[in-house]
């Protein structure tokens, strides 16, 4: 009977992964991506949403200003090109004047990607009253 050393033991035992091993270790990776993508797309609709209140708020915040000087919120023809979209382009912004001149609304509109998401349009007023069209509550897309 021939006799093994221990290296030659070591190297008939190690010959790669079976076949269970390498399915269990694809299972659980795609477990883990069913889990992390989910909250990831979750996690940047809301990095969008952000993106969109800011938009809103930067407009108020020139209507506003605007207000003070003439004495009434401008014509919705004089809303500014540049306040009509937010920096990531997620957002369109459309302003309505309302009262004559007393008024305003602002309405935020998602894009692209950020349509899906469940707050829908984002709205504010002069009044500082937000909104929102989608099934999330306000405080849930106003304070997330």
């Amino acid at each position: 009977m021939r006799h093994l050393n221990s290296h030659t033991l070591k190297r008939l035992r190690s010959k790669g992964f079976t076949l269970i091993e390498v399915m269990i270790v694809v299972a659980l990776i795609g477990i883990l991506a069913a889990v992390a993508l989910p909250s990831y797309r979750d996690y940047q609709i809301r990095g969008g949403r952000s993106d969109g209140k800011t938009a809103l708020l930067r407009a108020a915040q020139w209507l506003e200003r605007a207000a003070t000087v003439t004495g009434a919120y401008p014509a919705t023809a004089a809303f500014p090109a540049n306040l009509q979209t937010s920096e990531s382009q997620r957002y369109t912004v459309a302003y309505a004047q309302t009262g004559g001149g007393t008024g305003y609304t602002l309405t935020a509109t998602p894009q692209g990607a950020q349509a899906i998401d469940a707050c829908g349009n984002l709205t504010l007023n002069q009044a500082g009253v937000r909104g929102r069209s989608g099934t999330l509550s306000v405080d849930e897309c106003w304070n997330r």
